[in-house]
Order: structure tokens, then C-alpha cells, then sequence
């Protein structure tokens, strides 16, 4: 059974498999000179010629999820900058919690584009955690282990129009192995 360090530690390095210049920061504060200056980063691949996914999709994504979170997080740092000792602490919880948030989601969004396979299908380094990490979990109830292919499928789903309603919950994709120790 994988534990929750076990996990942790086989995916620490995969932040520096994908993209070098991807990194968050303690967190903007007063005078920081760049705060709220965040750029996205361009797709790093042509997305007519990548196979299994469609342009269309993948355009979207980009454009609204991973620009909009770049947006928003330039604009929580900005109010960072801002905050003052008498500023509030429920407002700096608030700032701090949408920071980590929106910088989270520029990160992941950085490397999910920056680890596509250019036939669609999960490839690479980070595949190759993602697998190890499946496979080291028991087996789960539907009596085999997990593959890269189970988290892809979850991942492509959760990116698609038909989980567009989907949003601010867990998903485990472990077979049932959580299920099986409640």
C-alpha cells in the first residue's frame, strides 16, 4: 500500500521533469517587484498535430483555464502587495489561500502542456512516475493494478466539455483502494 509520503517523494521530481522555468514562490508580498507581473507561457507544441486530443479542446484549455488562472493570481499577488498590518486576517488568509490556488493551477496546467506526448497518449519521465506510483499501490478491488492510462483517462475527462460542471472536488483514481479501508 502507497502512503501519502510515499507519494509525495515519487512525485517531487517530476516538477523539474517538464518545465525548468515553472516555479512558485514563497508568495508576493509588500514591494515585491514581481508580483502580479506572471506571463503565460505559449503552447509549447502544435496543437493541430497532436493525435487523440482536438485543437479545439486544447485551445480552450489554455486560453481560459491556464491564462485565466495566470490572470487571477497576477491579480491576488497585486492585492498581496497591498496588505498592510492592519489589513485584516481573514482577507490575508483569503488572498493567500487564492494565491496558492491560482499558482498551483499555473504550475500543473505548465507542466500537463509541457509533458504531452506528441501522439496523445502520456509519455515520458512523468508517465513513467505515474506509473510506478500505481503500481506500487495493492491491488485494488477490481483485482488489478493501476496504470498510466487509468489517471490519463481521468485527467482527459475532468479536461473535457462533459466535466465542465465539475468543480472543487477529489477525485481518487485508484481502483477503490480508499474505498476498501473505510
Amino acid at each position: 500500500m502507497i502512503t501519502r509520503r510515499d507519494a509525495l517523494t515519487t512525485f517531487a521530481a517530476v516538477p523539474t521533469l517538464a518545465v525548468g522555468s515553472t516555479a512558485l514562490v514563497a508568495g508576493a508580498a509588500k514591494g515585491d517587484p514581481a508580483a502580479g507581473k506572471n506571463t503565460p507561457a505559449p503552447l509549447p507544441f502544435d496543437p493541430k498535430k497532436l493525435k487523440g486530443l482536438s485543437e479545439k479542446l486544447l485551445v480552450s484549455h489554455h486560453e481560459n483555464n491556464y491564462v485565466g488562472a495566470v490572470k487571477n493570481l497576477n491579480k491576488v499577488e497585486e492585492e498581496l502587495t497591498r496588505v498592510t498590518k492592519d489589513t485584516p486576517g481573514f482577507v490575508v488568509g483569503g488572498l493567500r489561500e487564492r494565491e496558492l490556488t491560482f499558482g498551483n493551477s499555473k504550475v500543473l496546467h505548465e507542466l500537463y502542456f509541457g509533458n504531452l506526448g506528441g501522439n496523445g497518449k502520456a509519455d515520458g519521465a512523468v508517465a513513467k512516475a505515474v506509473g510506478a506510483a500505481l503500481v506500487a499501490v495493492a491491488v485494488s478491488p477490481l483485482g488489478r493494478n493501476g496504470q498510466p492510462r487509468d489517471v490519463a483517462e481521468a485527467i482527459l475527462f475532468l479536461a473535457s466539455e462533459q466535466a465542465s460542471w465539475i468543480t472543487g472536488t477529489v477525485l481518487p483514481v485508484d481502483g477503490g483502494v480508499t474505498v476498501g479501508r473505510q
